[in-house]
């Protein structure tokens, strides 16, 4: 929705949050020659390896879960 579209792109300007595109074209067509939970695994993986050592905590979420 646009609603989240615009808390994301805010998220985003403070640098709280780093998009990594994983459409089909940027995944050299990973993201739809796969099943979703390869492409979810992937992505998460992808995460995880950019996060280490850099951060203590990253979540993996998406946009409908709520972390309490």
């Amino acid at each position: 929705s646009k609603e989240m579209q615009d808390v994301l792109q805010a998220f985003r300007e403070e640098e709280f949050i780093t998009r990594h595109d994983w459409s089909d074209k940027a995944s050299g067509g990973y993201t739809t020659r796969k099943t979703y939970e390869h492409a979810k695994w992937a992505a998460q993986t992808d995460c995880a390896l950019r996060t280490r050592g850099i951060y203590d905590f990253a979540l993996f979420s998406d946009v409908d879960e709520v972390a309490v």
